[in-house]
């Protein structure tokens, strides 16, 4: 018998038998009694969620996701404020419903009731099905030797599966405990490490932007995907099942769910290309318009840079998560500054660019000098103004200079990712942020738009000895 063939035996023992307890999952005792009238009477529903490509993150300044928009509508139709907050650490995700400070866990949680993950937890009706997968780098071949260790999110349904494993597969099991699983997917796709285990909707989100990623092993059989509540909030369970039942039904349910868990995201138009060969011409009279008269760090050739770096120049561009246009614009951040059409490409560069400014001019305190600030705005254009005043806070915390950017705020950006940073509740207003891609964003536009500054200078000097001669 192979070791592939082995590994479809013990994975079917789990499936039919259940899994062991993990070590790494606290008992929580002393739940606090509040249920759906007392919530009710507080006008605020809190919600907790995972921060990832699908559950609920921040894109350009906006939160979305699969959770934050099914939460939202639930929200809006109980008359009931919405507060959502990410807590990619499922010991203190289950303390906060225990105490009383989150009443939703809306993440990717598939649903095993013989599994002990799953005590003190009350779950709802499913929303959508899923399965655990085996995430690797190759498909296995019927002689490929198995990994001799899996690494896996500390105190997980993740973790739990991996250590029912452990023994039949002879994998060893590393827990890490400050990594969220869609980061140890990643890993993988990095090939930083071998294997992982994870929910199929998150394993095959990464998978379009890690094209070497296999999620095909199944691990479990298809799950329930459900909300969990505190097991002492029986009325809110239920009223969340029966608003579930009713909504999974409708139309919107199905727009959401298959823009999350369905639709093949296309590869992000942000581009690594910093070439001037990139360059184009087409929308530079309507750039030219709209460029502030009293500041020429926002010229020609860096809002251009900014439109390849978001659309290629494409005006029908539109990102998965909603993001429109030449410039990626949020629909409310387009409304806010007078465009109704995203597409027309005069709507969205003079919007564009007003948003940019109004950036600029919001962190002059922070960062007086102009050419400093420059990497600042674009920062918060693409991650938010939220985050990038957290990097400032913690910049400042950990003695690093507040007003630079480059080695020193990206850095504090980048600690976003800590969990253990992210408890800081002082200098932290906004949860959790994977800096990476900002940090990249900064600087392939930067380093493009210099190339573009080259390129329509050698243009326009060309062309002026063609029109003297």
């Amino acid at each position: 018998m192979n070791r592939y063939f082995s590994l479809i035996v013990c994975i079917l023992v789990v499936i039919s038998t259940g899994c062991r307890r993990s070590p790494n999952i606290p008992n929580v005792s002393g739940m606090v009694e509040y249920d759906l009238d007392s919530i009710k009477a507080r006008g605020v529903i809190r919600v907790i969620s995972d921060y990832n490509s699908v559950d609920y993150m921040m894109h350009k300044g906006q939160p979305v996701g699969y959770q934050y928009e099914l939460t939202k509508v639930y929200a809006e139709e109980r008359g009931l404020k919405l507060e959502i907050d990410a807590c990619n650490d499922p010991k203190e995700a289950r303390l906060r419903l225990a105490e009383g400070k989150a009443d939703i866990w809306a993440a990717s949680l598939l649903v095993d009731t013989l599994s002990e993950w799953s005590q003190d937890l009350s779950y709802t009706v499913a929303y959508a099905q899923s399965c655990m997968v085996l995430v690797s780098n190759e498909k296995p071949n019927k002689d490929e030797v198995l990994p001799d260790s899996v690494w896996v999110q500390e105190g997980t349904f993740e973790e739990e599966i991996a250590m029912s494993l452990a023994d039949s597969c002879g994998w060893t099991v590393i827990s890490v405990p400050h990594y969220s699983v869609e980061q140890i997917v990643q890993l993988v796709g990095e090939r930083d490490i071998p294997r992982t285990i994870a929910p199929e909707t998150i394993a095959r989100a990464n998978a379009w932007y890690y094209p070497t990623l296999d999620c095909s092993i199944k691990l479990t059989k298809n799950m329930d995907m459900s909300w969990a509540t505190r097991s002492t909030s029986v009325d809110l369970a239920n009223d969340l099942t029966n608003w579930i039942k009713a909504f999974r039904n409708t139309p919107k349910f199905r727009q959401i769910y298959r823009k999350y868990m369905v639709d093949e995201r296309s590869e992000q138009i942000s581009s690594k290309n910093i070439s001037e060969d990139t360059y184009s011409d087409t929308f530079e009279a309507l750039v030219n318009q709209y460029l502030p008269e009293d500041d020429n760090r926002w010229d020609l050739a860096m809002i251009q840079s900014i439109i390849y770096q978001e659309s290629h120049f494409n005006p029908k561009a539109r990102s998965w998560v909603g993001a429109r246009g030449l410039m990626q614009l949020m629909p409310e951040t387009g409304t806010r500054f007078g465009a109704r059409d995203l597409s027309d490409p005069e709507e969205n560069i003079k919007a564009g660019i007003e948003y940019m400014l109004w950036l600029d001019k919001r962190l002059i305190r922070y960062v007086p000098n102009k050419r400093d600030r420059m990497s600042f705005t674009l920062a918060a254009y693409n991650v938010g103004l939220g985050h990038v005043m957290d990097a400032i806070r913690l910049a400042r915390k950990f003695d690093r200079d507040t007003a630079k950017w480059e080695g020193q705020v990206e850095q504090a950006l980048l600690m976003k990712a800590n969990p253990t940073i992210i408890t800081d509740k002082e200098n932290v207003k906004h949860g959790y942020c994977r800096g990476t891609e900002t940090v990249s964003y900064v600087r392939h536009i930067m380093q493009r738009a210099k190339n573009y500054r080259r390129y329509i200078k050698k243009r326009d000097s060309e062309s002026e000895k063609r029109a003297n001669s």
